[in-house]
């Protein structure tokens, strides 16, 4: 025997040793073992999440467990996140593994499934190969991992997390962090791809917000600057309980839905109500696994809900949690845990604020069945391709967001208000293949609704074009009436402030629906740079600092030693669609 066949058995040893099992079984009457459906092998790009089905069956109808190893990956366990395998009823589990640039490798490896029924085992053995991506696929983040994730600063004051790049045409990428970058935060390169990133917050920014977002960036020299999208949303849990603080907490109401079958993300819906307002967006939290009792915010990812209607007091709200069953087999199921939370803003200048948690004792759960057809629309948001339209329409990156395009048809034939991109995209799941894309370049605004009629200051779109306000000190103010901002359009104002100054903007509308919600931002210097991200994508709105969701906005900004310049105040429309009449009013103190 070879040193290579002791170390790795082969398909048909295990295939023999499950054979005389067989025998033994019939020879003796004893227990039969559990029966393996076949798995093939299969070969999966880095970065992404694979997912496989392991199926069992056995005749003494005992309850089964299963299990991996895999012999030259022993650290999988202990990984961020490990790989898992989950039951998925009674028959059958599911194993996740996200693979790592440096798994990347010709032989495969060998992964061994096992079922045992308590009494008996078998094994199966699959190979698994790593693969780079496909000459032409864009370099992308493989860690950190997901979306975003907790700090709890009653477990610990600082976060670290682990930045990996994928990149097959480069030998070095540059990894940075990209404005408006997390103050006091470090990032440090441990390798040609690699670098640690660390944040201990202050007690000054935990008391401003809950949530920052990580913007990261690659650079190897040689091809345009890529980002990791969507930004990396790192919630601050706060210490305190939010007892005997003024005023009454928030009331979340939710009626959860005990089972969905579809191939799309699932959309959670709620109400919030408080005396007050809340200091930001709702949050979700959801999980995989059960995070036991009580839920382990820790354990669990954040999601930032996105306000649909109403006000500051009384809104509905939305957050998706990606389906984890979409590329399944029809009727494969999985359970998803989450839970809602919603801290209000009775003590805007201090710490005690009430958080709302619900349910109020454990969590909410719901079962996801796969079945269903794509169907979803151009432009519609997406986490996996089989939720867009038909089998070549592909759920791809639009404007930095995840959408679903159209396959470009004879001659690179799109519909109207879309063009075929011209270049092939790689989808979310590796798909290479040119897509229908917006001729606005965006899907927050496409076809013959995204004309504007401009008011009596356009154009003033864009840094270059912005109107000069001088530097008007307080009392005196700088004022515009009868403003407008429609479908796409944003309005940009600017104006020289030195160290020490408080800007102060005040914004006056009437916001009759959600598609009326206009916000503040203010850009650096550098005219590209925004201070203040808020949209449905960027999130971390400050709700109460021109970025609310109801009538009128007031913003203030006191500008730091050595930060000087000409700054940019920009009035946009929340989410792209809104549009509304304004009056706007600019001061310096």
């Amino acid at each position: 025997m070879s040193a290579e066949s002791a170390r790795f058995p082969t398909r048909r040893r295990i295939r023999a040793a499950v054979a005389i099992c067989y025998v033994l079984a019939c020879a003796c009457g004893a227990n039969s073992p559990p029966v393996i459906e076949p798995i093939e092998d299969v070969s999966v790009p880095v970065g992404d999440e694979m997912t496989l089905v392991v199926r069992a069956s056995d005749a003494d109808l005992d309850t089964l467990t299963f299990s991996f190893s895999a012999e030259d990956l022993p650290d999988l366990a202990d990984r961020q996140p490990p790989a898992t395998i989950e039951p998925l009823g009674a028959d059958a589990a599911i194993f996740r593994w996200i693979p790592r640039v440096a798994d990347v490798r010709d032989s495969p490896y060998d992964f061994v499934f096992t079922v045992s029924d308590g009494k008996r085992t078998t094994s199966n053995l699959v190979r698994i190969t790593v693969r780079g991506r496909a000459n032409g696929d864009a370099p992308s983040f493989v860690q950190p991992i997901g979306s975003g994730t907790t700090l709890d600063l009653d477990v610990a004051p600082c976060i670290e997390l682990d930045v990996e790049v994928n990149d097959n045409d480069a030998t070095e990428v540059t990894i940075r962090q990209e404005e408006p970058s997390i103050e006091g935060a470090m990032l440090d390169a441990t390798g040609p791809f690699t670098a640690h990133w660390m944040w201990c917050p202050t007690p000054d920014q935990v008391q401003k917000q809950d949530r920052f977002y990580l913007r990261l960036s690659g650079d190897d020299g040689k091809n345009p600057v890529f980002l990791k999208q969507p930004a990396y949303l790192i919630v601050v849990l706060s210490t305190g309980s939010g007892m005997n603080c003024p005023g009454a907490p928030a009331v979340i109401t939710h009626t959860p839905t005990p089972s969905q079958v579809t191939l799309q993300d699932l959309d959670i819906a709620f109400n919030v109500t408080d005396d007050v307002g809340l200091k930001s967006a709702p949050l979700l939290y959801w999980s995989l696994t059960d995070p036991g009792l009580p839920p382990s915010i820790t354990a669990m990812t954040p999601v930032s809900a996105t306000i649909v209607a109403g006000g500051a007091a009384n809104a509905s709200y939305t957050a998706k949690i990606p389906n984890p069953v979409a590329s399944s087999a029809p009727g494969t199921s999985a359970s998803v845990y989450y839970v809602l939370r919603a801290r209000d803003n009775d003590d805007p200048t201090g710490g005690c604020n009430h958080l709302t948690t619900a349910p109020a004792v454990g969590k909410y759960k719901v079962e996801v069945v796969a079945d269903g057809a794509g169907g979803a629309a151009a432009c519609d948001a997406c986490t996996n391709d089989v939720q867009c339209g038909s089998a070549n329409d592909n759920c791809i990156l639009v404007a930095g967001e995840q959408r679903c395009g159209t396959a470009c048809g004879f001659g690179g034939a799109c519909p109207t208000g879309f063009q075929c991109s011209a270049t092939v995209l790689t989808s979310v799941n590796g798909k290479v293949a040119p897509q229908c894309l917006p001729t606005t370049n965006t899907c927050k605004c496409f076809g013959p609704t995204c004309t504007c009629p401009p008011d009596v200051l356009e154009p003033n779109d864009k840094a270059a074009q912005a109107i000069a306000l001088g530097r008007p000190v307080f009392p005196a103010q700088v004022k515009y009436t009868g403003l407008s901002i429609c479908t796409t359009n944003t309005d940009w104002y600017s104006m020289p402030l030195v160290a020490g100054d408080k800007l102060v903007v005040d914004l006056t509308f009437t916001e009759l629906d959600s598609d009326g919600d206009l916000d503040i931002h203010l850009y650096k210097p550098d005219g590209t740079t925004d201070l203040t991200p808020c949209s449905p994508t960027q999130s971390g709105c400050m709700f109460g600092n021109g970025q609310g969701a109801t009538s009128n906005e007031h913003f203030e900004w006191t500008i730091a030693a050595g930060q000087g310049g000409t700054y940019y105040v920009v009035v946009q429309g929340y989410d792209g669609n809104d549009k509304n009449a304004y009056d706007i009013a600019v001061t310096v103190k």
